[in-house]
This record gives structure tokens, C-alpha cells and sequence, in this order.
């Protein structure tokens, strides 16, 4: 298993339902990697970023 923490900056301007939306919208294309054992979402608007947790079953 490999574990990969990917975040990224959001626009001051973005709220918490559109980075929602955008969530579940990648949500859906994450689906159909075969290899994509889980991903957990990441958000911090304190901060402004955003990100996630993925669990793959190998590099390749």
C-alpha cells in the first residue's frame, strides 16, 4: 500500500460549499481507479487549503 498527501491553496473568495461540490465532483471520477483503495478529503479555510489523502494499492 502507499499513502500520498496531496493539499493545495484555495481562493480566499471559495467557500466551504463549493469546495464541497468540488469534492464530490472528483469523487465521482476517483471511482473508477481500479487501484484507489480510499481517499480521504482534506480542508482547512483558516488556512485556505485544501487536499487529500490517498491509499493506492502500489506505485504503479
Amino acid at each position: 500500500m502507499i499513502t500520498e498527501i496531496a493539499t493545495f491553496k484555495i481562493p480566499e473568495e471559495m467557500g466551504r460549499e463549493r469546495v464541497v461540490a468540488l469534492f464530490e465532483e472528483s469523487a465521482e471520477i476517483l471511482r473508477a481507479h481500479q487501484k484507489l483503495h480510499r481517499k480521504n478529503y482534506l480542508y482547512d479555510p483558516e488556512a485556505g487549503i485544501a487536499g487529500g489523502v490517498y491509499t493506492w494499492a502500489s506505485i504503479a
